[in-house]
């Protein structure tokens, strides 16, 4: 008998244990479900960082969406197959991840116009386009150049999706002190984009090299291979001869004409500068307010034989009241050597470059963004998607609105300027959305508002509030 009890006595414990450890392994798995959900249903609807890690599966939510918005969204949710809040619970809607490789632009020399890539990415079809053009080999026909001689940029190029869309730089003459812009066109041999450069009849002589070069696809993908990138140091062309300008000009002086004036009047910059060897085809400068919100542009333009250049410039309307200055001035030579001189540099040079304005209705202050709005909130390719900024000035009144749409990535930049709506009271843009643009949220990069005084501002996301909340969704073909 005690044989007995002592067998069932060891059973039990042998079934509690059993038990236990079934328990014990099935309860980290439940735990681990739960938290992935608890993420996933949290950052979908989120225009963060970390939001945007994730295959948004959910139809995104706006702050501004109303009801033919939302019946909108629901058309095309039906039309790609997407689910309902509803329908979430019938299939596993867990996010799937994976490790993004490390970019390996930075060890070729290569940069994006990104502030920065999460390694963490989502998984996206074969058609999502994040993935700027890259430059393969550069060649010059031919290599070397005599002044005024034109020579052949040939550029290959290659971009697996969507398809290279411009590629364009700057070559830098061997002191730095001249640019030429390169700009390309699409050769009739497949990859290959083709430029054309004139040398300068004074150019300085030696090894030309490119400055910069960018290459964009037709999704908007922009790569930037900047100045010493393995690539750009072996691209380069010389010009040979004698006689070569490796001189800017130099600014000998500046000032205002009238010293006084309201808002409305003309006012003459005059500028005296000179080169030893060529001839000052450019002169670039503009006028800042006192509160330096406002900048007004201008050129000048080569007044009889000597060394003097003439420009005017329009006080706007209800400008800001007080002492406006010269800025600073750029001057350029036709041998394409240039040089910025900087009022701080040369307070001596600028220091009759200044006119005290008087308006009645002095505006001093840049204009306000009240809100942004941006709909449909999800798209397919080919749809356009609108956006809708208000802003206010309580002086002169807006001007103009632009601004730049960022992709998920933030490879891609979509720039677009507003037209005044009265119906919206507001400032529109249309941008339609390329094929194989990449999919998932993008964001406004900024928005740029100027009042009727020339006072700017630049609203940057995510420094602004209404900015970050207005976003929308690609969502493929």
């Amino acid at each position: 008998m005690g044989l007995i009890y002592i067998c069932v006595a060891i059973g039990t414990v042998v079934y509690y244990r059993h038990n236990q450890v079934q328990k014990s392994e099935v309860t980290p798995d439940v735990t681990e479900n739960a938290s992935k959900r608890q993420v996933f249903s949290r950052d979908a609807k989120a225009p963060s960082e970390q939001a945007r890690r994730f295959p948004v599966r959910m139809p995104v939510t706006h702050p501004n969406d109303g009801h033919e918005l939302g019946h909108r969204q629901k058309e095309v949710d039906k039309k790609l197959g997407r689910f309902s809040e509803q329908d979430r619970g019938k299939e596993s809607t867990e996010p799937t991840m994976w490790m993004a490789e490390q970019d390996s632009d930075k060890e070729n020399g290569m940069l994006g116009d990104s502030k920065g890539n999460s390694k963490i990415d989502e998984i996206k079809p074969d058609y999502s386009d994040a993935e700027p053009p890259r430059v393969t080999t550069i060649r010059f026909e031919p290599q070397k150049v005599r002044h005024g001689d034109t020579l052949s940029v040939f550029v290959r190029v290659t971009d697996e999706l969507s398809g290279v869309g411009t590629v364009s730089g700057t070559f830098r003459s061997p002191s730095g002190a001249a640019a030429l812009p390169f700009r390309s066109q699409k050769s009739t041999e497949g990859g290959v984009f083709v430029g054309t450069l004139t040398i300068p009849a004074r150019a300085e002589t030696g090894l030309w090299y490119f400055d910069i070069l960018h290459a964009s696809d037709k999704a908007h993908n922009k790569r930037i291979y900047p100045e010493g990138s393995p690539l750009l140091k072996s691209s380069f062309f010389e010009v040979i001869g004698l006689d070569g300008d490796s001189t800017p000009p130099e600014l000998i002086a500046v000032y205002l004409d009238p010293l006084e004036a309201y808002d409305g009047d003309s006012v003459k910059v005059v500028v005296e500068a000179a080169d030893d060897k060529s001839e000052i085809t450019m002169i670039y400068g503009v006028l800042l307010s006192p509160s330096t919100h406002a900048k007004i542009p201008f050129s000048c333009q080569k007044e009889g034989e000597g060394n003097t250049f003439l420009g005017y410039i329009t006080i706007p309307g209800d400008a800001e009241s007080g002492q406006w200055t010269v800025g600073y001035l750029q001057v350029r030579d036709e041998s394409q050597n240039s040089k910025t001189f900087f009022r701080r540099d040369y307070p001596s040079i600028f220091d009759g470059a200044s006119i005290n304005v008087y308006a009645s209705r002095s505006d001093s202050e840049p204009p306000t963004l009240d809100n942004l709005e941006i709909y449909p909130t999800a798209l397919v390719y080919g749809e356009t998607v609108e956006i809708v900024v208000h802003a206010s000035d309580g002086v002169s009144g807006v001007g103009s609105v632009s601004g730049s749409l960022q992709s998920p990535s933030r490879k891609a930049h979509i720039a677009f300027s507003c037209v005044y709506d009265p119906d919206d009271l507001g400032y529109r843009a249309e941008v339609v959305i390329p094929t194989n643009a990449e999919i998932g949220l993008w964001i406004v990069d900024y928005i740029l508002i100027t009042d009727k005084a020339r006072n700017q501002i630049k609203y940057t996301y995510p420094s602004n509030p209404v900015i970050k909340e207005a976003y929308f969704e690609i969502i493929g073909e």
